[in-house]
């Protein structure tokens, strides 16, 4: 694997991100901070002034300390890792959360890796994907892992793009661009479902897709629709002769979005099940299937609706992994 590590992402003049606990003492040199002092905390009091420099230089209270060593005066490294490093090495730590002696246990990592599905946007194949991968080796290399490689499947999703007025132009969300939507504002007017089903919808989720106001109406009308099935459940009749179609669709429905899901098709998931409720709804409209058919068909539309979290195929109990923070496509 060849290697482009930036020097910035450790580096760089900033206030959040993990600190590094070394300190600096004129008669000792470059020192570490003890375990017993650990973590090394950002502290409350730093001014953001815009002013150049990094803002933690000017913290006294966390600049000005004692060299473990001497009992001299010190100063601490005022530099903090990214936190693309600081993530790169979450899925061991998910393992074994609680453990306050050790970064993960060795063990119980040795039982699950390597994660099975890594789910990112298209910049973490150079950014976190990268690191969480070198880091990992690094952990090989001093016999804490078992493995070279973190991930056995890498997955890499499209972005949202939406119109901007700074620039003119269809570009990806981004605050900086002045073109993001308010999940707020969207969930409190339509529900977070519907948010939910038109991000699946809007396309496939490796490709690109522009943001489409219009779009997320159809989906808070097709979740209205599903609720208004349920309450027209009642009118179906005791029994009808084309029974068997609504079974078919039901069936079809079931295999059309469990093959989908598999392939991460998730917008043509969405899409059977929009015909699916189509076809429950011609048949409580023409009174053609009867009303434990029609039951079946809707306890299958919801349950597919909001699927169990799915295991790769072969592989009972597996694990996916996405980057935290980085993900949900704008990041979908």
């Amino acid at each position: 694997m060849a290697l482009r590590l930036r020097d910035w992402l450790i580096s760089r003049q900033r206030y959040w991100g993990t600190p590094i606990p070394v300190l600096y003492c004129e008669k000792d040199g470059m020192v570490p901070v003890p375990d017993d002092q650990l973590p090394v905390e950002l502290p409350y009091d730093v001014e953001f002034t815009g002013r150049e420099g990094n803002p933690l230089s000017r913290s006294k209270s966390f600049v000005e300390a004692k060299c473990p060593k001497c009992g001299g005066p010190a100063r601490r490294e005022t530099d903090t890792m990214d936190t693309f490093v600081d993530s790169s090495w979450y899925y061991l730590r998910y393992l074994s959360p609680r453990d306050e002696a050790r970064m993960f246990d060795p063990e119980i990592a040795g039982r699950w890796m390597p994660v099975d599905q890594y789910i990112g946007g298209i910049e973490h194949a150079i950014l976190h994907l990268l690191y969480a991968r070198f880091i990992c080796k690094v952990l090989h290399d001093f016999g804490l892992v078992g493995v070279e490689e973190p991930f056995q499947n890498l997955f890499n999703q499209g972005m949202i793009t939406r119109f901007s007025e700074k620039s003119g132009r269809v570009e990806k969300m981004s605050k900086s661009r002045g073109n993001t939507v308010s999940p707020d504002e969207l969930i409190a007017e339509m529900g977070a479902d519907t948010e939910r089903v038109y991000t699946l919808f809007v396309g496939p989720p490796e490709k690109e897709a522009e943001w489409s106001g219009e779009a997320v109406s159809g989906a808070y009308r097709f979740l209205t629709r599903v609720w208004r099935l349920l309450e027209r459940l009642p009118e179906a009749p005791p029994t009808a002769p084309a029974d068997a179609a609504l079974e078919r669709d039901t069936h079809a429905a079931i295999q059309r979005v469990t093959q989908s899901f598999q392939r991460f098709s998730f917008n043509t998931a969405v899409a059977a099940l929009m015909e699916l409720s189509n076809s429950l709804g011609k048949a409580l409209e023409e009174k053609t299937a009867s009303r434990l058919r029609c039951e079946q068909a809707f306890d299958a539309l919801v349950q597919l609706l909001h699927p169990p979290r799915a295991h790769p195929p072969g592989r009972p109990g597996g694990r996916q992994a996405a980057r935290p923070g980085g993900g949900g496509r704008h990041g979908r």
